[in-house]
């Protein structure tokens, strides 16, 4: 067993090949019928600012929003934490559903 008992139980063996090789996952698009998710870049940050803006979503208990003035600072701590292999975010679109294209 990899790693060996980790508070009293032991992980399944599998644990850290799925961590070790998750820093090695390239980015992918998921395309469906109504929603395209495609992988967090800086690039979406001008169109996430209203978005995040509506409604003071960063004081929702149920999500986790970053509020207007620190969305740049909380897409770059994402960002890194893909290059660490520690996590994999998305940004979900809205397909048109008259076209199927994504909508802005």
């Amino acid at each position: 067993m990899l790693g060996g008992p980790v508070g009293g139980q032991a992980k399944p063996s599998c644990w850290y090949p799925i961590v070790f090789f998750m820093s090695q996952i390239a980015p992918v698009t998921l395309r469906g019928k109504y929603v395209t998710l495609e992988p967090l870049s800086l690039d979406h940050h001008d169109d996430l600012l209203p978005r995040a803006s509506d409604g003071e979503l960063w004081n929702l208990w149920y999500t986790t929003v970053p509020r207007p003035e620190n969305m740049r600072a909380n897409i770059e701590t994402r960002l890194a934490a893909h290059e660490a292999g520690t996590e994999m975010s998305f940004t979900a679109r809205h397909n048109d559903p008259v076209s199927g294209s994504r909508a802005r």
